[in-house]
């Protein structure tokens, strides 16, 4: 059986994991989301006038991406993502 801890020393664990502090984790995040429901937005208004926003969004995710990719706690997961789509490209034949 797993111990439960409380949910502020899981977030203690996931900032010095993430080596961030508090504030910093904070600014992050908030500024992330933001680019996010931005990108959202400007993609939901190229869906209807195509003509405008080509391509808002998709380089912006591309930005966020190479962003995440530079930061040593995300290693892990970004590999067993990579690991997971090359597995999907395997079986429908899309494998390099």
């Amino acid at each position: 059986m797993t111990k439960k801890y409380p949910f502020w020393a899981r977030g203690l664990h996931h900032l010095d994991h993430s080596n961030m502090t508090y504030g910093y984790h904070c600014r992050h995040s908030f500024y992330n989301g933001s680019r996010l429901l931005l990108y959202v937005f400007t993609s939901y208004v190229h869906a209807i006038f195509p003509w405008l926003f080509k391509f808002h969004a998709a380089h912006g995710i591309i930005r966020i991406n190479e962003e995440l990719k530079r930061m040593p706690h995300l290693a892990k997961a970004i590999e067993d993502i990579a690991k997971e789509y090359e597995k999907k490209d395997e079986y429908s034949g899309l494998g390099k």
